[in-house]
C-alpha cells in the first residue's frame, strides 16, 4: 500500500464505528486479530463519521444508476434498486442461448393488472391527493419499476387523442379474476385492425402502477380505439391500483417485501409510497368504519341478552418487561366470544408501561357505561392495580370480579414442587 512507511500520519474516516475500537480492543477473534496485526504497518488515526456526512466516499462504493441522478429542473430524486436484470450484458444471454443446451428464455411478463415498462412514461395519472414531504420520508422506495405519482395526468400530444366511452366500474371488481400475461402477447392483440384487417399501430400511452392503456390506430382505414386493462374509480384512480394495497394490508404482509418480490418476479406495481399513501386513507379508514360497524351491532346484540355482560380482559404490550411504549386492552364477551372493545393506551399518558391494562380497563368501562351496557361478571389476570380499582369502583354496582384460571395455576406450580 502507498501509505505504508510514511512518516506523517493521517486520519481514516469511516461509517463503521466499532472500527474505532480495532486496535484497542482487548478481544480479538483470528481474523479480527490478523488485521489488528496489518494495521500496525501505518501510522494513522480512525475517525467515526455517519454516512449521511460522509457522502464521497459512501457513493464511491455504490453502483451507479442514472435515475437517481440530481438535475437543476427535477432536483434531488430518492435512491432506487438496481435489479440484477439491469446489470446483466444481453449478449451473454444470447451467446448463451446459441449453445447447444436448448433454453427457452421467457419473455418479461407483466400482469394484465399491473403496470408495464416496455415503453418510456409519456404520461402521468390525474391528480392525487397532495403528499407532503413527510408522507416521503415514511416510504421506501422498492424498485426502479415502481412509479409514483407526482404531478397532474396530461396527455402531450393532443392532437393524437380521440373521444372515448368513459369505463364503468363494477363495486364487486374485487371477485373478478385477474390473470398474468406477457407483454408480447398482450401487445399481439392489437397488430390487426378489426374492422379491415389490415396491420395496424398500437403503443402504450399511458402506465400508472398496476394501470395500463392502449392505443390502437389503423392507418389504412383510420380505424382507432383506446383499450385498459381494468376500469379506474373516483379521482381517476385504478382499480387495481387500491385492490393491491387491501391485498397487504388485509393479510397482513409486508409491503416493502410484497413489492420486492413481485418486481423480481417481473410484475409492474405501484411503488411503496402509494401504497403508505392508499393505507393511510382508505385501508385505514374502511378498518375502522367495518369495526365500529361491528362493534356498534354487537352492543345491539348484547342489550337484548339478560343478565349483563360477563366479560374477559387482559392487556397485550408491544416488548415485554417495563419498557413498553403501546398496550392494548382487549374485552371479550364469554358467551358470544366476541372482542366487544380495543383500547389502546401509550406510555406516555400514563405514569409508566405498568399502568396501561388500568388505563385500558378503564376507558373500556367507560365506553360500555356510556353505551348503557351493564358489566356482571369481569374476569382478568392478578393485576394488583385492576384488582383494587374493581373493587372500590366495580364492585358496589354488582360486578363479581374472578381471576382467570390459566394465571392462578401459573403461580401454583412453584408452591406444587417439591
Amino acid at each position: 500500500m502507498a501509505s505504508e512507511g510514511a512518516q506523517v500520519p493521517f486520519v481514516v474516516w469511516t461509517d463503521h464505528k466499532n472500527l474505532e475500537y480495532i486496535r484497542s480492543a482487548k478481544r480479538l477473534n483470528a481474523r479480527q486479530a490478523r488485521w489488528a496485526l496489518f494495521f500496525t504497518r501505518f501510522d494513522f488515526t480512525i475517525s467515526f463519521r455517519p454516512g449521511s456526512k460522509n457522502v464521497k466516499p459512501d457513493a464511491l462504493s455504490r453502483l451507479f444508476d442514472s435515475s437517481t441522478s440530481t438535475t437543476a429542473q427535477d432536483g434531488p430524486k430518492e435512491r432506487s434498486w438496481v435489479s440484477a436484470r439491469d446489470i446483466l450484458d444481453p449478449s451473454l444471454i444470447d451467446d448463451f442461448l446459441q449453445s447447444p443446451v436448448q433454453v427457452n428464455l421467457k419473455p418479461k411478463m407483466v400482469s394484465v393488472s399491473t403496470q408495464t415498462s416496455f415503453c418510456p412514461q409519456t404520461s402521468t395519472p390525474l391528480t392525487s391527493p397532495e403528499q407532503t414531504d413527510e408522507d416521503d420520508d415514511n416510504a421506501s422506495v422498492i424498485s426502479d419499476l415502481s412509479w409514483v405519482p407526482e404531478e397532474p395526468m396530461h396527455e402531450e400530444h393532443e392532437e393524437d387523442l380521440f373521444d372515448e366511452p368513459p369505463y364503468t366500474c363494477d363495486p364487486h371488481h374485487n371477485g373478478i379474476d385477474k390473470f398474468i400475461v406477457c407483454q408480447e402477447e398482450l401487445m399481439c392483440l392489437f397488430d390487426i385492425c378489426p374492422a379491415c384487417c389490415e396491420r395496424s399501430d398500437s403503443s402504450i400511452v399511458q402506465q400508472e402502477g398496476t394501470f395500463l392503456k392502449i392505443k390502437q390506430v389503423c392507418a389504412s382505414c383510420g380505424y382507432h380505439r383506446f383499450w385498459q386493462n381494468q376500469p379506474m374509480l373516483h379521482r381517476n384512480m385504478p382499480t387495481c391500483n387500491l385492490l393491491l394495497s387491501g391485498a397487504i394490508h388485509f393479510t397482513g404482509c409486508l409491503a416493502t417485501q410484497t413489492l420486492r418480490m413481485l418486481t423480481l418476479f417481473g410484475l409492474q406495481c405501484i411503488s411503496a409510497s402509494s401504497y403508505f399513501r392508499h393505507q393511510r386513507r382508505y385501508t385505514i379508514p374502511v378498518i375502522v368504519q367495518a369495526w365500529q360497524n361491528d362493534q356498534a351491532k354487537n352492543f345491539s346484540d348484547l342489550r337484548a341478552m339478560d343478565g349483563g355482560l360477563v366479560l374477559a380482559g387482559d392487556c397485550r404490550s408491544d416488548s415485554p418487561g417495563h419498557c413498553a411504549k403501546y398496550g392494548s386492552y382487549s374485552l371479550i364477551e364469554d358467551r358470544v366470544n366476541k372482542v366487544v372493545d380495543v383500547q389502546l393506551v401509550q406510555s406516555s399518558e400514563v405514569p409508566n408501561s405498568s399502568w396501561c391494562e388500568l388505563e385500558g380497563l378503564k376507558r373500556s368501562v367507560g365506553l360500555l357505561r356510556g353505551k348503557d351496557l351493564h358489566l356482571a361478571t369481569l374476569i382478568t389476570d392478578r393485576h394488583r392495580q385492576v384488582a383494587k380499582w374493581v373493587r372500590e369502583e366495580l364492585s358496589p354496582e354488582g360486578t363479581q370480579h374472578y381471576f382467570d384460571v390459566w394465571h392462578i395455576a401459573q403461580s401454583m406450580y412453584p408452591m406444587l414442587e417439591p
